[in-house]
């Protein structure tokens, strides 16, 4: 289920070539690259009911949708072109696009009406380090290993004779 419609592209007067047909596959890989984003946070794809409620988290999703499927599309119509960047216009769209996205599944903007996975309201946010070593066995490795080791060779006797 994509979050946009094809009527929503922002591609102004440029028309698809036959290969892209209407763009609907654009948008829906963007759609389900946004449920792979966040599917571990929501049940997805995210249904929500059009009240007032919903309406800004409705309008984040179909802007993200909108804005990969169309930055996709772009970037991928300019890609002959191009020699050294990427089509400005369509590189755009993806990070601001991209940008959305990873504040939705780092947790900064919250879709309220998305049913949240079971279990997700207690997990911690960020890395989670467990130390069950009692030395750290990296400092343990540069403390044997890498500490200079003085080696002096005997004093040379010049003008000796050999023992025989």
């Amino acid at each position: 289920m994509a979050y946009s419609e094809v009527s929503d592209l922002l591609l102004g007067d440029i028309r698809l070539p036959a290969r892209y047909g209407d763009g609907t596959g654009f948008i829906n890989l963007a759609a389900d690259e946004i449920d792979a984003q966040i599917g571990h946070i929501y049940e997805t794809p995210i249904e929500l009911d059009d009240s007032p409620e919903n309406r800004p988290a409705l309008l984040l999703l179909k802007k993200i949708n909108n804005f990969l499927a169309s930055g996709r599309i772009i970037t991928d119509m300019a890609a002959a072109g191009e020699d050294r960047e990427l089509h400005a216009y369509g590189w755009s769209l993806i990070t601001q696009a991209t940008a959305l996205l990873n504040k939705l599944s780092g947790g900064e903007i919250v879709i309220p009406g998305a049913t949240p996975l079971p279990g997700t309201e207690d997990q911690a946010k960020g890395p989670l380090i467990i130390n069950e070593d009692e030395v750290s066995l990296v400092e343990d490795f540069y403390l044997r290993y890498t500490r200079p080791h003085i080696f002096q060779p005997p004093p040379a006797v010049p003008y000796r004779d050999p023992v025989v």
